[in-house]
């Protein structure tokens, strides 16, 4: 925000993953502090973890999938509070609620 003149600022950020078809959402998924990557392809109900290794730098840290289902609320946070992020598939027409728990370690 540029407090001077009341109006926010755009940065541009290039993330080091490969261009792939999907949402993006961010997490620390293997509890080590990094902001990570989850891409997924609501379509094909893929998911792609990227783990962060430093500034910018991130490598594949787990697929799965399919899971979900497309018309879901994907949802990320610490649900079961072991520091990790997990997942949350929301569907509003049914009620549900599906998780998927993070157990990645931060070891390598």
């Amino acid at each position: 925000m540029d407090k001077a003149n009341l109006q926010w600022k755009l940065n541009k950020v290039t993330l080091n993953i490969p261009d792939e078809l999907g949402g993006l959402k961010f997490g620390d998924f293997n509890g080590d502090g990094k902001e990570d990557i989850l891409r997924w392809d609501s379509k094909n109900l893929m998911y792609r973890v990227y783990q962060q290794t430093s500034d910018n730098e991130y490598k594949l840290l787990s697929v799965f999938g399919p899971w979900g289902r497309s018309n879901g609320r994907l949802m990320v946070a610490d649900f079961d509070g072991n520091g990790k992020s997990d997942l949350a598939m929301y569907q509003p027409e049914e009620g549900n609620i599906d998780f998927a728990l993070s157990y990645q370690s931060n070891n390598p």
